[in-house]
């Protein structure tokens, strides 16, 4: 496995290139329910991280509207400049999850739409301890990762296809999945498979 594709220099090039036409086409998948489901966890007022917030949309533009306070971050330059302008309200810088300082217990919530499936699998529990960090005692983290349903493995750590582009995946089984979050000091909440604009992703909701 060449692991250049995992390299944040990659998916931060390839996300620029794709930047236009994924946000373009980013109505193609359907979140409308999921982030209304969220929406009733938290306040006007709320503090809400994105991380690999991509454009801003949905996630960003939802929470902004529900009265949250919303900082998102993302590898792609592209990316920041479409959510900066789809969500002028919200606070969004570039930065990388593997290396980047966040604060700690000062979310509500942390979520991550379609992003930790691009990190290898040794560095994938260290985003969990940083959003387990980050986020206030009682606060909840709702992330996307892949799973059997997307690659067709019990494990995986490759690359596939994406649109025009070559773009890396990496996931462990859901009982790994389980483990792993309960070791880093999640409940879970929830944890299921949902088909969404074609693909089927495994999404989590978990509380500290």
């Amino acid at each position: 496995m060449n692991e250049k594709y995992f390299s944040s220099e990659y998916l931060a090039r390839t996300y620029d290139q794709m930047a236009e036409s994924y946000n373009d086409n980013r109505h193609l998948f359907k979140n409308s329910s999921q982030l209304e489901e969220l929406g009733e966890l938290v306040e006007k007022g709320d503090r809400v991280l994105d991380v690999g917030c991509g454009s801003g949309i949905p996630a960003g533009k939802y929470f902004v509207g529900h009265g949250c306070e919303l900082t998102g971050f993302d590898l792609s330059e592209k990316m920041i400049e479409l959510a900066r302008k789809n969500v002028p309200a919200g606070d969004f810088f570039k930065a990388d999850i593997l290396t980047v300082d966040l604060p700690s217990e000062t979310y509500d919530m942390v979520i991550s739409f379609y992003c930790i499936f691009h990190i290898e699998k040794k560095h994938q529990e260290d985003v969990f301890r940083k959003f387990h960090w980050t986020v206030k005692p009682g606060g909840y983290s709702y992330f996307t990762l892949a799973g059997d349903k997307y690659t067709g493995k019990r494990e995986f750590q490759g690359t596939m296809r994406f649109g025009d582009h070559l773009l890396p995946y990496a996931h462990f089984s859901e009982d790994q999945y389980r483990e792993m979050l309960t070791e880093v000091g999640f409940d879970i909440l929830s944890m299921k498979d949902l088909t969404i604009g074609g693909e089927t992703m495994l999404w989590v909701l978990a509380r500290k």
